[in-house]
């Protein structure tokens, strides 16, 4: 065997972009915005000892696993997606729920006739289920002797509730536009499998990248875990995607990495 020295002098000290590919939908998500990322591959060893010292003979390699975690500082909703085990579908008739807000009342009309109106911000299913408060003198309006509701316009009909006022109006639900986007969470969701494309610079002792680092993995299971929080004050968070590598049939190699050299 020829002996060879290599003499060239790497670096690597960026991230990865990552390609993914979901197995069963065929949606791609792409990766530009790692904070970091690691592949890694674990081996659990054991020792065959035998004789009357107990010496060691061999150490046998098994339970090899090949892992890939992505630190991300944007969310991707097509991963959560996955990991929830829901597939992104669009529907009508979709019921939605606008959350309580205040209101400021608007006149309109002349001086004497003006007349008192709130416009919602949706159209509510059931009318019986809007609640009104007024703010400023602390009392609950009564439909019908208080107020009217028509569509998206409430109509102030009590004498001393006037545009200085503004009202409290409670939640309800109204059916969401057509085509409206939506999954559901069933516990029988769709697998979790990627063809997954990592790419990495490799820079030399100058600062130039000298060769892109491009792994191909056929089939990558992703860890199904996730946790979504928040925080009163805005700032980063991270989001972590943990997969195990596979074996795909279709392909003879669990892994395979080329390097593409940059022609200067």
């Amino acid at each position: 065997m020829a002996k060879t020295i290599e003499t060239q002098k790497y670096i690597e000290y960026t991230t990865s972009s990552v390609l993914l590919r979901h197995k069963v939908t065929g949606e791609e998500i792409y990766l530009d915005s790692l904070e970091s990322d690691k592949l890694a591959k674990t081996i659990d060893t054991e020792d065959v000892k035998g004789g009357i010292t107990n010496e060691t003979f061999v150490t046998i390699n098994k339970n090899e696993k090949i892992t890939f975690e992505a630190v991300d500082v944007l969310s991707r909703e097509g991963l959560n997606i996955a990991k929830w085990g829901g597939t992104l579908k669009t529907g009508s008739d979709l019921v939605a729920t606008c959350f309580p807000s205040n209101k400021a009342v608007i006149a309109t009309g002349e001086v004497g006739l003006e007349v008192y109106t709130i416009t919602l911000d949706e159209t509510p299913i059931d009318v019986d289920t809007v609640v009104l408060f007024d703010n400023k003198n602390g009392i609950e309006l009564v439909k019908t002797t208080d107020y009217t509701i028509s569509g998206k316009i409430i109509t102030i009909i009590k004498v001393g509730v006037t545009n200085a006022n503004t009202i409290y109006v409670s939640s309800y639900d109204y059916v969401a536009p057509a085509l409206t986007e939506y999954y559901d969470v069933t516990g029988n969701g769709v697998s979790a499998m990627f063809e997954a494309i990592i790419r990495k610079p490799i820079f030399d002792m100058s600062d130039t990248i000298k060769y892109w680092r491009e792994t191909h993995i056929p089939k990558v299971q992703m860890d199904t875990a996730i946790e979504q929080s928040g925080n009163t004050e805005k700032g980063k968070q991270v989001v972590t995607h943990s997969f195990s590598v596979l074996k795909d049939d279709a392909y003879d190699y669990k892994m395979r990495v080329i390097h593409i050299k940059v022609v200067a």
